[in-house]
């Protein structure tokens, strides 16, 4: 139990690693990854500390849970496109998301940099 216990708490601080040197593109890819995968937790704190305060937890559990509920109906994430630009903090994407039944769902995404680390601004 307690090499169980490490093991994950390994797991938690690589993904914590690599979180912080993430850009906004990756930051935003692995938002949808999260999501689609069923990963709220992991994917709420790839929103920004102000988008967070803007909106209880419970509430975007549940949010990022249908949309996850949603893209599995779909088949599944298969393909992220995202292209933008980042300049200085701040930075804006479009995400073309390729489900597994072939339909597509474009959206715009905004990222912010604080304190070093790329979210996403909703």
């Amino acid at each position: 139990m307690k090499s169980i216990r490490n093991a994950c708490a390994v797991v938690v601080v690589a993904i914590a690693l690599a979180a912080c040197g993430a850009s906004g593109k990756e930051v935003v890819e692995q938002f949808y990854t999260q999501v689609d995968k069923g990963e709220i937790s992991v994917a709420i704190q790839a929103l920004s500390p102000t988008t967070r305060r803007m909106m209880p937890e419970e509430k975007l559990r549940a949010v990022l849970s249908e949309q996850s509920r949603l893209m599995q109906k779909k088949g599944g994430l298969k393909t992220i496109q995202a292209e933008g630009t980042e300049k200085g903090e701040a930075g804006q994407y479009s995400v073309k998301l390729t489900f597994g039944d072939g339909s597509l769902q474009q959206e715009r995404v905004k990222v912010a940099q604080v304190d070093g680390k790329w979210y996403i601004e909703k």
